[in-house]
């Protein structure tokens, strides 16, 4: 823009100049400026203005993808494409599941070494869930031995999960190959299914398959919230806890010392009937007594 103004002033000699108009070129307004700086470079502009939503967009799909995989590793840690793909008993308890893990561990015994430590699980008087016991047993610690009272578990037996003696309901026995428990209440059902199976070089898989529907309730929808948190954080430590007590108490028995006094016993001999019986060894000769032959 320019700038008029009237200006009058004297020259060097003292004589006074008739007033003039000053032509100046005048700076334009802030306003005017930024416009023609948007005008200039729109697209640097644009960048910067959207910097933030890109940066938003990122954070969002790196957890969505991050979600996506936490919910895979949770629904199938520790167990093939096989075991999850597979029927195993318990399933016909919820037909249409919401929600459907399969979990797996491989101990260091044969399924008959692991079933003991399944039938005694449960909390608030059964020897624990081996899991957090100041969350699911009072404090009480989780039995690191075999219970014998414990072991003549029976169908409708409850696994208690509350103070209250509410919790798992035996559904289903087949000794030294799965047990199978259930939750029915009016939020839902519930089933839980343990499976042992041999390997070729004598351990043991243990399964474990959790299935749930509720009702899409306010209340249906919080119990599933319960129940797949509490699967996240709970069966991962009680399969171990299976796991560590199982191997400890084989080691122990490896390593076993008879007490002081005790002979340990004799490794029995096979005789078949009708064998002639072993020959008794003869009695050591007495030094310095001669022979007799005949």
């Amino acid at each position: 823009m320019l700038r008029m103004s009237l200006t009058s002033g004297s020259q060097l000699d003292g004589s006074h100049t008739p007033a003039r108009r000053d032509i100046v070129e005048a700076e334009p307004p802030c306003d005017l400026r930024l416009a023609a700086c948007h005008a200039q470079a729109p697209q640097e502009v644009t960048v910067c203005r959207d910097r933030p939503l890109v940066q938003r967009a990122i954070v969002v799909g790196a957890a969505a993808v991050a979600a996506v995989g936490l919910r895979r590793w949770q629904l199938r840690w520790g167990a093939s494409r096989d075991e999850v793909a597979r029927q195993l008993p318990g399933d016909d308890i919820v037909v249409a599941p919401q929600y459907s893990a399969t979990n797996a561990i491989t101990i260091g015994g044969a399924p008959g070494a692991v079933w003991p430590w399944l039938v005694q699980m449960g909390a608030y008087g059964r020897a624990g869930w081996y899991a957090f016991d100041h969350l699911d047993n009072a404090g009480v610690t989780s039995s690191w031995e075999i219970v014998p009272e414990l072991q003549n578990l029976k169908v409708g037996d409850v696994m208690a999960t509350d103070r209250s003696g509410e919790g798992f309901v035996v559904e289903a026995i087949d000794p030294t190959r799965s047990l199978v428990l259930s939750i029915r209440s009016a939020e839902g059902v519930t089933s839980s299914a343990l499976v042992l199976e041999p390997t070729s070089n004598g351990r043991t898989r243990l399964l474990l398959r959790l299935r749930l529907r509720v009702g899409r309730t306010p209340r249906g929808l919080g119990y599933r919230a319960i129940m797949e948190i509490g699967h996240v954080i709970m069966t991962r430590k009680t399969l171990s806890g299976i796991k560590a007590r199982v191997e400890r108490h084989a080691e122990l028995e490896a390593n076993a010392v008879p007490a002081e006094g005790v002979a340990a016993p004799l490794p029995e001999l096979n005789v078949e009937r009708g064998s002639r019986p072993l020959r008794q060894p003869r009695p050591a000769r007495r030094p310095g007594r001669p022979v007799s032959r005949r």
